[in-house]
């Protein structure tokens, strides 16, 4: 049986006070193939992220005041991805900043919010916004945002959501790459899932380029650089075939048939909802 933490969040920007109840002892029961963790029960992934109900500032939880800490571990998610270097409280400069940045309407600019309560995909994207506001010149952490908010669209079924967060997501992954922010041992993981975020919201072309330059960049001496060179054939034959499929991730045995140069798309993957 799932059970709940609460927690009484204060606004660091506007102070208003609100709850949140986020679900503990969650473990992914499955992978897809762009990482997203896969749950029977509550998405954890979901509550991660907060938002202001007055100013709709957003961040994980402990960019608010009464928010878990950074190191606390009473929260554990086993199998979820951590979060790409998050920020918590604003600095008094920042917030002074960042005050004047949400009267001017340009948090919510675009959005259809009104005075609704942003869904678990649209924290993120808030968040994302924010963190770029903050700390433009450090991409990653904000691709990582709007992936996740891509993976809370998918999975409410929120497809549209989940294509705009994916491209945001592409185009802050490949800033990252561009500039040399990525790590030289995660470039290759990195390299694959921007290809695969990329098929995934239909920009074909830019996944197959993306797949071929995976090789350079994994060691395939080495298990996870032979699977991840592998997964990447993988998905570059649905990406060929012009296909966006939500595809779970191939097991060993789909792997390990994989070919370079031959392989043809023979899963039996569906579309997840």
């Amino acid at each position: 049986m799932t059970e709940f933490v609460g927690r009484t969040l204060h606004c660091p920007v506007c102070h208003t006070g609100f709850g949140v109840e986020v679900p503990v002892g969650i473990r992914p029961v499955g992978l897809e193939s762009d990482f997203r963790p896969i749950f029977e029960g509550p998405d954890p992934l979901a509550a991660e992220a907060a938002a202001c109900p007055s100013c709709r500032y957003a961040g994980y939880l402990f960019a608010f005041e009464g928010g878990r800490s950074e190191d606390e571990d009473e929260i554990e998610h086993a199998g979820v991805p951590a979060p790409v270097r998050p920020l918590g409280i604003p600095d008094d400069d920042d917030l002074d900043d960042l005050r004047r940045w949400i009267r001017r309407g340009e948090l919510v600019a675009d959005t259809d919010l009104g005075e609704r309560e942003p869904l678990p995909a649209e924290r993120y994207l808030l968040a994302a916004r924010l963190r770029d506001f903050l700390t433009q010149e450090d991409p990653l952490p904000i691709a990582d945002l709007y992936l996740r908010g891509a993976w809370c669209a998918r999975a409410a079924g929120e497809r549209e959501l989940e294509r705009d967060l994916l491209e945001e997501a592409v185009e802050a992954f490949d800033a990252a790459l561009d500039e040399g922010k990525v790590p030289s041992m995660d470039k290759g993981r990195i390299i694959y899932l921007t290809a695969e975020l990329a098929r995934r919201s239909g920009d074909f072309a830019l996944a197959v380029d993306l797949f071929g330059q995976v090789d350079a960049h994994v060691d395939r001496d080495e298990e996870e650089g032979l699977r991840l060179y592998r997964l990447a054939r993988r998905m570059e034959a649905l990406a060929t075939m012009q296909s966006d499929v939500a595809a779970r991730m191939p097991s060993d045995e789909d792997l390990e048939a994989v070919r370079a140069g031959d392989e043809e798309w023979g899963g039996d993957d569906e579309e997840q909802s």
